[in-house]
């Protein structure tokens, strides 16, 4: 059996946020997406290089 990783941003009100520019998806009028990249841009990296096992 394999494992399965999911990586998801979701804010404090369950909402899926787009991780890249706060920009990144205004449908609807939302205008706080985004914004996680900035802040989580070395750690994705580390994690990313971790060898899955």
């Amino acid at each position: 059996m394999r494992e399965l990783v999911v990586v998801e941003n979701v804010s404090l009100d369950g909402v899926m946020l787009a991780p890249g520019r706060r920009d990144e998806d205004t449908r609807g009028g939302f205008d706080r997406g985004g914004g996680a990249s900035a802040l989580a841009e070395a750690a994705l990296i580390r994690s990313a290089r971790l060898p899955f096992g």
